[in-house]
């Protein structure tokens, strides 16, 4: 998100990615970079800003839910799957 298409408020909306190759796993590790390595220091401290943020968020879900996601693996164990409807009155009447 940050290289290939800008999302970032340090590098602002710039993509600073090459050219898209093949999506294999290889193609991108041999890929060459178009910026230096200042710019490549940026880039990856706006990525770890973004994991951290999103880490910390979901940390935050789950523990304020934390019951109801206890309540939620003990009618899966009891009943193995669980539809929408179910899954929704867990969490908003706080009962299945």
């Amino acid at each position: 998100m940050v290289e290939r298409f800008g999302f970032s408020k340090k590098i602002e909306e710039v993509a600073i990615g090459g050219p898209g190759g093949k999506p294999f796993l290889g193609q991108q590790m041999s890929s060459q970079k178009y910026y230096s390595m200042a710019i490549a220091d940026v880039v990856d401290g706006e990525v770890r800003d973004l994991v951290e943020t999103a880490y910390s968020r979901a940390k935050q879900i789950i523990t304020a839910h934390i019951d109801n996601l206890h309540k939620l693996a003990q009618l899966l164990i009891e009943k193995e799957t669980v539809d929408g409807k179910e899954f929704m009155s867990l969490f908003i009447d706080g009962k299945a």
